[in-house]
């Protein structure tokens, strides 16, 4: 099991001393995204999804109770990681419960790291299958059921969601994040800007290089995935 994260510090120093101990002690740890400060971390968390974002708190355009604030529906742990450690009573207040002191100490993240590992793995096990999920978009979060989701691919710097009846909904989701959130076997990624529900293809096309999908809409399917595909579907 890999845990996901992005750090998000304004000290260039810091957030490279942090990753090199992530990436050397910490091999179930990912990182997807570095941030320089609360704007950019908001930004970079929305987009890629991660299981932990590791958050500096004093930054020069906020602080990090800022960035939770602002995400505060976000299904993510927060980590504060602070020279100081006069901000522990406002982190309790807020329930963060996780918290470093800089310099890190390594036996300090790798037992944060596998608490992390546990809770997430406990939690798989315990937890039902979902048929709906939230999407960030510039109007608010929307709320999809997976069953009407058709696909989903890249379009310039968005991601554009087709769901049933042509009704598209765009957001700053990475396609990582979205295979990650919808979490069902049925949805697999058939190129690499693609990720389709087969239980929403109406045709293989005979070239097995096209799907035609029940709404109508034809979408590709990569020389390097077609294999995935027909095994998937049994064909």
């Amino acid at each position: 099991m890999e845990l996901t994260c992005v750090i998000v510090d304004d000290e260039s120093q810091s957030r490279d001393a942090l990753a090199g101990a992530i990436e050397m002690f910490c091999p179930d740890v990912k990182i997807l995204a570095e941030a320089e400060g609360v704007a950019e971390g908001i930004r970079s968390i929305r987009q890629h999804q991660p299981d932990i974002a590791f958050l500096d708190i004093e930054m020069a355009d906020g602080t990090g109770f800022d960035i939770i604030e602002s995400l505060h529906n976000n299904r993510c742990t927060y980590v504060l990681v602070t020279a100081y450690d006069n901000h522990a009573l406002k982190a309790f207040d807020m329930e963060v419960s996780q918290y470093l002191l800089k310099p890190v100490d390594r036996r300090k993240l790798t037992r944060l790291v596998d608490n992390l590992l546990q809770l997430k793995s406990s939690m798989k096990q315990e937890e039902p299958a979902r048929s709906k999920i939230s999407v960030d978009t510039v109007e608010g979060t929307v709320f999809l059921a997976l069953d009407d989701i058709e696909y989903a691919v890249v379009k310039d710097n968005w991601l554009q969601i087709r769901v049933l009846n042509n009704k598209d909904v765009y957001t700053n989701m990475s396609l990582s994040a979205f295979e990650e959130t919808v979490n069902r076997l049925s949805f697999i990624r058939i190129h690499r800007s693609y990720v389709v529900n087969t239980e929403n293809i109406d045709i293989v096309l005979k070239s097995g290089t096209k799907v035609r999908m029940k709404g109508g809409e034809i979408v590709p399917v990569s020389r390097a995935n077609r294999e995935k595909l027909l095994n998937f579907l049994n064909m």
